[in-house]
Formats: C-alpha cells, structure tokens, sequence
C-alpha cells in the first residue's frame, strides 16, 4: 500500500507540526488574507514529501496575477499551469472529470475500495488547484461547472482526486461547498503574521494554528531541492 498524501498546514499552539491526510480543500478568506501563501505551503510540502511520480498537480489561477511565477518554476509535479482563460479551463475540467469516471471504473470492475492503495497502474494523486475559482465560476461555470465539482467532490475517498478552491467568502448558491469538502481553512493576518485561522477537518475537529509565510523564493527553495535530489 502507498503512503498516504498529507497537507501540511504549520504548528499548533504546542509546536507540533500538523498534518492531516489529504482531501479536498476549500480555503476561504477575503483579498491578502493569506490564501495563496496556504496554496504555497501545500504545493512546497507535495514537493518535499512526494515524488512527482505520486502526485500530479494541475494548477488554475482564475485571476491570472500567480501563475506567470509558478508557471516559471517549472515544478515537476505540475502537469499545466492555466491562466484565466476559460478553453483552457474548460479542457482540464472536462480531461480531470474523465479521469475520475475511468477510476471509478477500474474500481467497479476490480472491486478496489480506493484506487491509489489498490491499482497496479498509474496509481498516482491527482490534485486540481483553483484560485479565486469563484471567478470563473460565476461569469462562466454554471450549472455543468458546479456539477464538475460535486462529481469531483463525491469521489474524492475512492478515486484520489482532489480539489484545492480558494475564494472570497462564498456566494449563497456555492455555500454549500462547505459541506462538502473534507478540509476547510479560514484565513487571516494576525500580529504580522500569516495565520491560518480556523482548520476545520472531517470529522468536526476545528483548531486554530499558526502557518509560516510560503513566498515564492521559499517555494523556489522547494523545487530545487526536489531537482537536485533526482
């Protein structure tokens, strides 16, 4: 069985350091909130932790202002990095929906209880990321956008492909959201520092923890490391 994949999120209040096995994650805070440097701490702990051969990343930003400087680092776990163009967008939704329904046939047809731990081939994570999604989402997602995601959603424990969102508080029909994903973080500044305010698990468990910033540079660091590895 393959080691599970975890989200780091930083220390708690007795110095521990977090962790959590992956799920879909919803990251809700308003602008400079801190909702890109949590995306950057996910993205540098995947590249820490994991091999580019365990988890593929698919990287969206729907406002177009992070991803010239991801597109430049050239992580090795990104299969593509989007901007706010909407064919594009559309293409990696509709091959990420595909994949998923391929999976859940694999796992009808052999009796896997989870894809990643169980199949023989091409058992790696995939991970969509989205930020400000809601940006596309309300000017051009619609119904069969919304549907996407809760197809995703639902499928997530068995299939291993999961959604990261970030947004600006949610719009009343997308409030449901927060039922669905398995990991939601509320973010904030605090003190002069970043914050991730209120982890909110699964299970119900919500606790509050502090997050190192994860600027560009940091995450840089990140991907070299990994290059000089292998």
């Amino acid at each position: 069985m393959r080691n599970t994949y975890n989200y780091y999120f930083g220390k708690d209040e007795n110095g521990n350091y977090l962790a959590t096995k992956a799920g879909s994650c919803l990251i809700v805070g308003l602008a400079e909130a801190g909702k890109t440097n949590l995306v950057n701490g996910i993205i540098a702990n995947t590249v820490k932790e994991k091999s580019a051969f365990d988890v593929k990343m698919h990287y969206v930003d729907c406002r177009g202002v992070n991803d010239r400087s991801i597109a430049g680092m050239s992580i090795p776990h990104f299969a593509d990095v989007v901007s706010n163009n909407v064919y594009q967008i559309e293409e990696m939704l509709l091959n990420l929906r595909t994949e998923v329904m391929r999976r859940l046939d694999v796992c009808g047809r052999n009796g896997y209880r989870n894809y990643v731990e169980e199949a023989t081939c091409g058992s790696y994570y995939e991970v969509l990321i989205m930020e400000d999604f809601l940006d596309y989402a309300v000017t051009y997602g619609g119904e069969e956008f919304m549907d996407t995601v809760r197809h995703i959603l639902d499928a997530s424990h068995k299939t291993g492909v999961y959604l990261i969102l970030t947004s600006h508080p949610l719009p009343p029909n997308w409030e449901w959201l927060m039922e669905k994903t398995p990991i939601l973080v509320n973010t904030v500044y605090g003190d002069g520092k970043f914050y991730a305010d209120t982890f909110v698990a699964r299970d119900g468990n919500s606790i509050g923890l502090n997050t190192p910033r994860y600027d560009e540079r940091t995450l840089k660091y990140f991907v070299d490391c990994y290059t000089k590895r292998n």
